[in-house]
């Protein structure tokens, strides 16, 4: 359970401290505070802590592991 809290606050200040400056209109008057784009931030903080959680976890490293886990890190940002 602490490790599942963990990974949710890593998630959660994320989004926090990458908007907590800013506001959520653009020059031009829209709003852009919906819930669809808070997740794309959300998304790739969330792969990555899991990603590293599962390598840290890992019995082994050997070069197949490393790579799989780097691919899926990879994958969110293409």
């Amino acid at each position: 359970m602490v490790d599942g809290f963990y990974q949710s606050v890593i998630c959660f200040f994320m989004a926090y401290c990458l908007f907590f400056p800013g506001n959520f209109v653009t020059d031009n008057g829209l709003n852009i505070d919906d819930r669809e784009r808070f997740g794309v931030y959300v998304a790739p903080a969330a792969v990555i802590a899991i990603n590293t959680y599962i390598l840290l976890n890992t019995y082994r490293w050997d070069w197949l592991m490393l790579l799989l886990v780097a691919v899926s890190i990879l994958l969110v940002w293409f």
